[in-house]
């Protein structure tokens, strides 16, 4: 194996730190704590890895502790190297665990990840030695050398295997019991205990779960094509509902059409009826005048003739009649009044708007009826169905909502008497607009709103996304960060927000920062460090002034 090149993000002393190797030997030299060891180390922990982190060893013993970088960040790195003429990346991130820890290794020619080489088999894959014979053969530290009593020392092991197989990775006696335990392994004696009768056994359980499953495939599949048919009949029934809801709609402004024209056309009989009745009792009071007149005239004359008896018991008849007509143009009048009633009530269901054209028919019917004595209100009786039946009419709604979550948004007059435009906007659309603030946002940027700063106050997802978004259009974004703050001096940390890589402390350089620049994935992950002891507090907290737990 040859390393090439070794690249060290952050180990021990050493940040962004890049070193090429040449072919051959390479010879490194430096001062005492010039960082030599550190850079062994490095390469040791690159390809076995480092122990779990021990609260019984102190810095010095545990490596975990000891490399560990003063400003907190994670140890990681990458080794380029040649193996059997074929080169590869190697690249770990070291966490406080084993567990934790990341690890990749890729083809340095087509950088594609190897899956088929574990993490804890990368040092013996390439080095041909397991960790401890690394530590006593390749990298030697202080009193790293010593051979172990107890006989399982790999060097030891392998100087053994030299001698009894002529390779050092091979014990013969190790070979044959192998060999033996692999034999019975796979078939016992009887035939009926090994490998070989359990894979055949597995193999029959595969064929029925195979059958098995093809059965399953095929009745889910035809219930696929049956639940494609319902979804397509499910949509021709809704569109077949939206027509009949349609041609209701229509139905109903017909018919309200049809009783327009009925009640226009009744007015129009009342009004000719109403004209020929003026007209008749016009003449019907001329003649009575003319009657008033002759009677005077015969008043005090004792003398009468037969003629002119019968002259007046005509007239008496005629006035008489009159009297009758009378009646009859008072139930008219009554007519009108209830048609009149009428016809407002369907003016306060439809309220047409009024435009030019309906104004110029309004005068013209206004002066018609101020002609033939009828009241200035019947022009807006007959205008309604005008307005209708020419189709310059349109309705006006106003339609309103009290939400239930009314008493959740707070503040919303002050904003409006402060701000030119406020606009709310909740996620279930109960008060304001439904949906997000990113959607109204979003909606009014693409409106061709232009904005300078968008400031965003709130959770911590919610500024994310915000952030987010006013990145993609170029807009400068300020966000209000409100970790967890102790002492207000910086010196606790339990404020530590990262921002354009660089750590801050929101309690003294914040709470302010750019939101393009600010890690939201690390300040969301921070604030649910004390989750449980919140909710603890939350359900075991007693307050001293209400009582009882919040």
């Amino acid at each position: 194996m040859i390393i090439t090149k070794i690249e060290i993000d952050n180990f021990g002393k050493y940040k962004n730190f890049t070193l090429d190797l040449n072919a051959g030997l390479n010879v490194i030299l430096g001062r005492n704590e010039a960082g030599k060891s550190t850079l062994c180390a490095f390469l040791y922990a690159m390809f076995y890895g480092l122990p779990n982190e021990s609260k019984k060893l102190g810095i010095r013993e545990d490596a975990r502790k000891r490399y560990l970088p003063w400003s907190g960040d994670a140890m990681s790195g990458t080794v380029y190297f040649e193996h059997d003429g074929r080169s590869y990346i190697l690249s770990r991130k070291f966490a406080k665990t084993k567990r934790g820890d990341k690890v990749s290794l890729k083809d340095g020619t087509t950088w594609e990840e190897i899956d088929d080489i574990s993490a804890d088999d990368i040092g013996h894959r390439f080095l041909g030695l397991g960790e401890g014979g690394f530590l006593k053969t390749l990298f030697i530290s202080q009193l790293g050398a010593a051979i172990s009593p107890d006989g399982d020392d790999e060097v030891l092991k392998k100087l053994s295997n030299l001698g009894q197989s002529g390779a050092e990775d091979t014990s013969y006696q190790a070979a044959s019991a192998a060999i033996f335990k692999a034999q019975h392994e796979i078939i016992s004696k009887s035939e009926r205990a090994g490998i070989l009768p359990r894979l055949e056994q597995e193999k029959e359980q595969l064929e029925y779960e195979l059958a098995e499953s093809k059965r399953v495939s095929e009745k889910f599949k035809n219930d696929a094509i049956l639940q494609n048919q319902l979804k397509q009949e499910t949509e021709q029934l809704n569109e077949n509902l939206s027509e009949l809801k349609k041609q209701k709609e229509l139905a109903k402004a017909h018919q309200r059409m049809l009783d327009a024209q009925k009640t226009k056309n009744e007015l129009n009989i009342l009004s000719e009826r109403k004209s020929e009745n003026d007209k008749r009792i016009e003449e019907q009071q001329k003649k009575l005048d003319e009657c008033n007149k002759q009677f005077e005239q015969y008043k005090f004359t004792e003398n009468i003739s037969q003629s002119d008896l019968i002259a007046l018991a005509q007239t008496e008849n005629e006035f008489n009649s009159l009297k009758e007509e009378l009646r009859d143009i008072d139930a008219l009048k009554e007519r009108l009044i209830v048609l009149k009633e009428q016809q407002q009530e369907l003016i306060n269901k439809q309220k047409p708007s009024i435009n030019i054209k309906m104004l110029i028919i309004a005068a013209a019917i206004s002066v018609l009826v101020i002609i033939f004595g009828v009241t200035l209100s019947l022009a807006y009786l007959i205008l309604l169905p005008i307005g209708i039946l020419f189709g310059v009419g349109s309705f006006i709604g106003r339609f309103g909502s009290k939400t239930k979550k009314e008493e959740l948004v707070i503040l919303e007059d002050e904003c409006k008497k402060v701000s030119h435009k406020c606009i709310v906007a909740t996620d279930d659309g109960s008060n304001g607009k439904k949906g997000f603030v990113t959607d109204v946002l979003k909606e009014l940027i693409e409106e061709g709103n232009n904005y300078d700063l968008v400031i965003a106050i709130g959770p911590l997802v919610m500024m994310k996304f915000v952030s987010k978004l006013t990145k993609e259009y170029g807009i400068k974004t300020i966000v209000s960060m409100n970790p967890v703050m102790i002492d207000g001096t910086g010196m606790c940390g339990g404020c530590r927000v990262t921002v354009g890589g660089e750590t801050k402390f929101a309690c003294v350089d914040g709470p302010d920062f750019d939101g393009h620049l600010v890690d939201f994935d690390e300040a969301i992950m921070r604030s649910k460090t004390f989750n449980k002891q919140e909710q603890q507090a939350k359900e075991e907290h007693i307050c001293k002034r209400f009582g009882g737990a919040l």
